[in-house]
């Protein structure tokens, strides 16, 4: 997976944690990185591109001659799901893929990739089910906001620009995402399984998944790929895991019930956490794609020894 010097790449929605990831990796890959961003906040190492994640403005002039487009964008689906937020979580998706997709059409010269993300919500609460790139999707609030995200891509007419989706599982990662909080409440002598413990947890290290968008968008796929690793634990597991990591005794698990309470009382919905997604990357293992954290303790130690040194 090598670039030519001066490449250039398209993010939106570049300036959260896994968007500044993708930046890292496709910098390191040789690529000229442009991200657009509603702050207008800058980074170091890329060129920012206001947009509003609605309309096509000034900003669609970067993706001609680009690359490759990657949309990111999106609120977070930890927001409280009152009728309000429901509707930013799924408007802030599909606005921002229709909008891509139209600049596409207005290009001379089009991107030759468009790689979308979309995320393990789509399937809903699975239980034990095995789920690769060609199962069913689910039921559901998360499912069907993925649906229609996935969908308003495939919708837009880019005859020359190949279309691909990266259906994000749990990021593992410094700065952000799901270790961030697990951390934080592990450190807290609160590290005990979340509900029934019993839960799938389809979990990635980000630089593996900042790995993964890039492949999408050197490879010849068309069509969804898991971004996820290549063994996902159940929820007791992985929280055993982060308290063998710092060093933390064991802890009672907490209930449904109580996550849910403290949920309501910080304004942010749990259920992501309840839901069980046993998906695996059936095209990645095809692909013979190598990962840099295959093994969940290994990647949790890189991790923490990378909190511990900052």
């Amino acid at each position: 997976m090598n670039a030519p010097i001066n490449r250039r790449i398209v993010i939106a929605g570049g300036t959260g944690f896994v968007g500044k990831a993708l930046a890292r990796e496709f910098n390191k890959a040789g690529y000229q990185v442009v991200v657009l961003s509603r702050s207008g906040e800058s980074q170091e190492g890329v060129e920012t591109a206001a947009w509003d994640g609605e309309t096509v403005g000034d900003w669609a002039g970067v993706l001609n001659q680009a690359s490759g487009v990657i949309n990111l964008a999106g609120a977070p689906v930890t927001l409280r799901w009152t009728d309000e937020n429901r509707r930013k979580i799924l408007e802030s998706r599909t606005k921002s893929t229709e909008a891509i997709g139209k600049a596409i059409r207005s290009c001379s010269i089009p991107p030759p990739v468009w790689v979308n993300a979309s995320a393990l919500g789509l399937f809903g609460d699975r239980g034990d089910e095995e789920l690769d790139e060609a199962s069913s999707a689910g039921t559901g609030f998360l499912a069907e906001t993925c649906l229609a995200w996935e969908q308003s891509q495939k919708k837009a007419e880019t005859p020359q620009t190949r279309k691909a989706q990266v259906r994000v599982g749990i990021v593992l990662g410094n700065g952000g995402g799901a270790f961030d909080e697990l951390a934080k409440i592990t450190q807290r002598f609160l590290g005990g399984a979340q509900g029934s413990g019993q839960q799938w947890m389809s979990w990635i290290h980000i630089e593996d998944l900042a790995a993964i968008f890039r492949w999408a968008v050197e490879s010849d796929l068309v069509g969804p790929v898991h971004g996820v690793g290549l063994h996902p634990v159940r929820n007791a597991e992985m929280m055993s895991a982060l308290r063998e990591a710092f060093g933390r005794p064991w802890s009672p698990s907490a209930p449904a019930f109580a996550l849910k309470a403290v949920g309501a009382l910080i304004d942010v919905q749990t259920d992501v956490l309840l839901q069980s997604q046993r998906a695996k990357s059936k095209i990645l293992t095809e692909r013979q794609f190598e990962y840099k954290y295959p093994e969940l303790r290994g990647a949790l130690k890189a991790l923490v020894e990378e909190r511990n040194n900052q």
